[in-house]
This record gives C-alpha cells, structure tokens and sequence, in this order.
C-alpha cells in the first residue's frame, strides 16, 4: 500500500502534470512528471479502479483544450494516457472520477457551442469490457436563465446505490448578469433515468462541493455565502447531509473566506472530517457521533 498524490506542477517553464508516491522501503517519495508536452495538470480528479489508478486533468490535443485520461498499466509498469470526449469536454473543469455499476465513471465541463454559449456537464462511462467510453450531456445550458454548470464538483455512490453528482451552478443575477447567482445542483442517477435539483443558492459566492458517505448518509460539505447566519460576505463553511431528507448546517461560523473543501472519513475511530482554506491558513473541523 502507497500514498499517491497528483498536482499541477511546472517543467522548464511550462505546467505539467506531477505524480508523486511514498515508497515505505526508502521512507521517502519519489516524483515524476506525466503526460509531458500534453497533460497540463489544472483541474485533477482522480481514482482507483481495480489495482489501477486513474487520473483526469486538463490538457491539449491537436492545439485544442482537451479532458485527458491516464491509468497505470500494473502488467507493463507504465502509464498509458488518452484524450476522451474530444471537441466536448475542453477539461478547464475536470469535476470528479467514480466507480458506479462496476464501470468507471467521470464528471467534467464543455462548452455548448451555442450562439449563446455557455457550460454543460458531461458525463462519460468506461465500458470495463471494450475500454470504449460513452459520453452523454447533463442538466444542459439553460438559455433564458442563464443557468451553466461549471462542472466543479464530486460525485459518490449513494447508500441506495445510485449515482449521485453535487456541483456548481452559476446562473444570471435579476439584472441579468452572468455568472453572479452561484447555486448547489444534485443530479442523480437511478432505475428511471436522471434526475435534478437546486439544494442551496447563495448570495454572492459559489461553493465548490466535496462529498462523502458517513454512517449511510451522502455528506456534502462546500462554501455558504448566506448573510445568515454565516454574518459576514466572506462566507463560512457550509454542510448538507441526507438521510431520507436534507439538512444544512455551517460547522464554523467564524472563518470566512472558505475556499476549496476536501472530505474523507476516518473509519477507526468513525469520524468524519472537512479540511479546508479559510482565514489565515489550513482549517479543519471534525465529527464524532459519541
């Protein structure tokens, strides 16, 4: 067992995807540079299918902005990369990879194209089979509201198992500004197809969700910028769960500035934890049922 971590990074002047991995013999890590010339390492997402680690960053392919995919071929020892979606997902939003159904499983942004253009999510599945990936567009573009995903999110297998995604929406202000109304979008995926919702609007900043499961429950944890009871316009930490209906509360009320959240639970001792920047530097809260 190894820790991995993928990151944007920078080689001879140019940004690069970095790959690094503890290696417990040595008691060090070891680095290296992935996809060279092609991967860019903006917008990581990344997991683990199998004995394989998959990773998803932005990229480029034939001059044009593209979704690239990686995974580690354990049985020659190297990494294998290709572009997916191409002319579709551009990658500027790589949202989150998932394993759902026994197929892996990715979440990324692509413009419409449109007149008027704006962001759509995209979903793609990988046929565990052929390797062929299906891609399929989500909770389009919303012309007259001026509604677009900015594909910056999670996604997680529920506890009923069905595939569930929370990410940013941004949607026209009454003005009809552009981009000023940020909301939490819930799209999910069962036996009749997929379904959405709008779980939180907030008033002048967007929160980028991170998920987990906890005790049987999906965990979202992001950015609120309600007045209420977060009291300043920086915004505070904001946490919804569901189990059978949704709550919210703000674990720390007093830390504004709240930017990218992290999740992840801590089975021996069963806790769930946040980690996130906030004020001044690294914040983190932490629950425990008893």
């Amino acid at each position: 067992q190894q820790h991995h971590v993928f990151n944007q990074g920078m080689e001879s002047g140019n940004s690069v995807l970095r790959h690094g991995w503890f290696q417990p013999g040595y008691d060090t890590w070891a680095f290296e540079t992935l996809d060279a010339g092609v991967s860019i390492g903006s917008g990581v997402a990344t997991v683990v299918f199998g004995d394989q680690h998959h990773v998803f960053n932005a990229g480029t392919d034939t001059g044009q902005s593209a979704l690239r995919h990686g995974w580690f071929d354990p049985t020659v020892g190297t990494w294998q990369f290709e572009t997916v979606d191409f002319g579709k997902s551009d990658s500027t939003s790589p949202g989150s990879g998932v394993i759902y159904d026994d197929q892996l499983h990715v979440f990324a942004s692509a413009p419409t194209g449109d007149v008027f253009p704006g962001r759509e999510l995209r979903h793609g599945r990988r046929d565990s089979v052929s390797g062929i990936w299906a891609f399929e567009t989500l909770d389009p573009y919303e012309e007259n509201s001026g509604c677009e995903n900015s594909g910056l999110g999670s996604a997680i297998v529920g506890s009923d198992g069905n595939l569930n995604w929370f990410g940013e929406r941004l949607c026209n202000n009454i003005l009809g500004i552009p981009n000023q109304i940020p909301e939490l979008r819930h799209a999910w995926y069962d036996a009749a197809g997929w379904h959405y919702e709008t779980l939180n609007r907030y008033d002048d900043s967007p929160s980028i969700p991170s998920t987990s499961s906890f005790h049987g429950n999906s965990e979202v944890f992001g950015r609120s910028a309600e007045l209420f009871p977060c009291g300043h316009h920086g915004g505070c930490l904001g946490h919804m769960w569901w189990d059978g209906a949704w709550h919210v509360d703000y674990p720390d009320l007093d830390t504004a500035g709240v930017n990218p959240v992290s999740t992840s639970t801590y089975p021996t001792f069963d806790q769930l934890h946040a980690f996130f920047a906030g004020g001044s530097g690294l914040r983190h809260v932490w629950y425990q049922p008893t």
